[in-house]
């Protein structure tokens, strides 16, 4: 995205204008489609982007365990925490903390 469509994101508002030129200077942005339910971000993997939604919808998903029975296996199961449209950004806080993210 352009330094315009960028500062109106309200993860990057209060950057300064030096802090911008450095932003740039090292980022890299690509458009790239994601297929219905194709995982773009999954929980607890390293991820160096911030993405941001043209189109479409994403699905902001959490995993746990379900443990039946002490003889039974965990089960894999996952709570939807959010729904994200158009405009909105995700991924920015694995991109400014180095932390990995938290939800898929």
């Amino acid at each position: 995205p352009s330094v315009a469509t960028a500062r109106r994101l309200p993860v990057f508002s209060g950057m300064e204008d030096a802090d911008w030129a450095l932003l740039f200077k090292c980022a890299e942005s690509e458009r790239v489609a994601y297929s219905k339910g194709e995982v773009i971000l999954r929980d607890a993997q390293q991820d160096d982007f911030v993405y941001r939604i043209e189109g479409g919808a994403v699905r902001v998903e959490k995993g746990f365990a379900v443990r039946v029975n002490d003889d039974a296996d965990d089960l894999d199961q996952r709570a939807m925490l959010n729904v994200l449209g158009v405009g909105s950004t995700f991924g920015e806080m694995s991109f400014i903390d180095d932390e990995l993210p938290c939800a898929t």
